[in-house]
């Protein structure tokens, strides 16, 4: 009876460890049909560099109270990945805090992909307020500022099922893109979310969401979607903030820009 007993235990925890691997790698392979309703034609292999993290704990800046801001409750981290630096939020001024932060990275474009490129996928420039990204790729860190790119799609959020605008903002360096190695190419990086209340865009959010719409898109215009591809810590539990609706898995998803 005990042997049984121990049998079934160790039957238990290795049933407990494959969950906990497979909860782990989350989606590996690119998007295909059945999966979520995407569709993306394979076109390129995933990067094989790694993605690192480090805590940004010099990051502790002086925060401007005057402006906007919203609050995470995660740790900032750089973010490793093609050799080049970047944290894994954006802000809402020159102020990496997390008392300071706009949304989470959600998207890499990588491959052979510049700012302006990405956002033609989703409808060219807009005029919106700007954000900024705080970056290194060598020598001493760097801001870059963007006001995005928007396209309007249907979606359920606080004020129903209606048209909301999808805004995709796009970081890199002054060249237009990030030169990674291992695989990485010229990529940039993106945080997505909704506006839900155009032009006034006073209520907004649902990054994760926005995400996964960003991706339905790219997929269906023919680009490779990797889902989930690698986890950069910035989850956040769907909550509202003043207007400001937080959700993220932590993962950022990779796309591919020929």
């Amino acid at each position: 009876m005990k042997s049984k007993l121990f049998l079934l235990a160790i039957s238990l925890l290795l049933i407990s460890g494959a969950g906990f691997a497979q909860k782990q790698m989350k989606h590996p392979g690119p998007w295909h049909p059945g999966m979520d309703d995407l569709i993306g034609k394979i076109q390129a292999p995933p990067p094989v560099g790694p993605v690192l993290a480090i805590p940004a704990d010099d990051l502790i800046e002086e925060l401007d109270l005057a402006r906007p801001s919203a609050t995470t409750y995660n740790s900032l981290y750089w973010i490793t990945c093609g050799g080049k630096q970047w944290i894994n939020y954006d802000f809402y001024s020159k102020t990496a805090s997390t008392t300071n932060v706009d949304w989470p990275i959600m998207i890499i474009f990588y491959g052979n992909a510049t700012v302006n490129k990405v956002k033609n996928i989703y409808g060219g420039l807009v005029i919106a307020n700007s954000q900024y990204a705080k970056y290194n790729i060598g020598g001493s860190d760097q801001w870059d500022s963007d006001m995005g790119t928007k396209v309007s799609v249907t979606f359920g959020g606080p004020d129903g099922s209606d048209s909301d605008n999808l805004h995709l903002r796009i970081y890199a360096p002054s060249t237009d893109y990030f030169d990674g190695d291992g695989g990485w190419g010229h990529y940039v990086i993106a945080s997505a979310h909704f506006d839900f209340n155009p032009p006034l865009d006073s209520v907004c959010g649902y990054s994760e969401d926005a995400e996964h719409k960003a991706l339905q898109i790219a997929a269906g215009k023919g680009y490779t979607v990797y889902y989930d591809y690698t986890y950069i810590y910035n989850p956040e539990s769907f909550r509202n903030e003043s207007n400001h609706y937080w959700q993220s898995d932590g993962y950022a998803s990779i796309v591919y820009v020929p």
